[in-house]
C-alpha cells in the first residue's frame, strides 16, 4: 500500500537525488549526454519550494507508482477548486506521452523552445480538464 504524504524541508536533498537520477535516465537520447552525465544530485536542492514535479527513480519506474501519485495529485487540486491541469513533456519522450495520455492528458500544439547543455530542447503541454470533487 503506497501512503503519500507531503515532502519537509529536510528532504529537498533526497528529493533532489530523485530528480537527477530520473533525468539521467529518462532523458538520455532527448537532452545533452555531457550535461546529464555533470548533472549533480544537489542540482534542485535550492529550487525546490512550491512546484509541482513527477519524478522516479529509475528501478521504481513502471510499477503504477507514477499513476498512484499523479492520481493523488489530481485528487488534491480537485479539492482545492481547479478545474485544469497542465503539464510539460520533453517532445519525443514517448514513456511521457503514453503515461499522460493514460491518464487522461491531451497533448496541446503549445510548445516552448530552449536550451540544455548547449543543445535545443522542446517541451510540448499536456492538458487534462479535472471533474469536480
Amino acid at each position: 500500500m503506497l501512503t503519500f504524504r507531503d515532502a519537509t524541508a529536510d528532504q529537498a536533498g533526497l528529493i533532489s537525488h530523485i530528480y537527477a537520477t530520473s533525468w539521467r535516465k529518462t532523458y538520455r537520447g532527448h537532452i545533452a549526454q555531457h550535461y546529464l552525465d555533470r548533472l549533480p544530485d544537489e542540482y534542485w536542492v535550492p529550487s525546490i519550494r512550491s512546484w509541482l514535479s513527477l519524478y522516479l527513480l529509475p528501478d521504481t519506474m513502471r510499477q503504477g507508482i507514477g499513476g498512484k501519485l499523479l492520481e493523488e495529485v489530481i485528487r488534491l487540486m480537485q479539492l482545492d477548486g481547479y478545474e485544469k491541469f497542465y503539464l510539460w513533456a520533453i517532445d519525443g519522450n514517448e514513456i511521457a506521452d503514453g503515461f499522460y495520455r493514460k491518464h487522461g492528458f491531451l497533448r496541446t500544439d503549445d510548445a516552448v523552445d530552449y536550451k540544455i547543455g548547449g543543445e535545443p530542447v522542446r517541451d510540448v503541454r499536456y492538458t487534462r480538464v479535472l471533474p469536480s470533487a
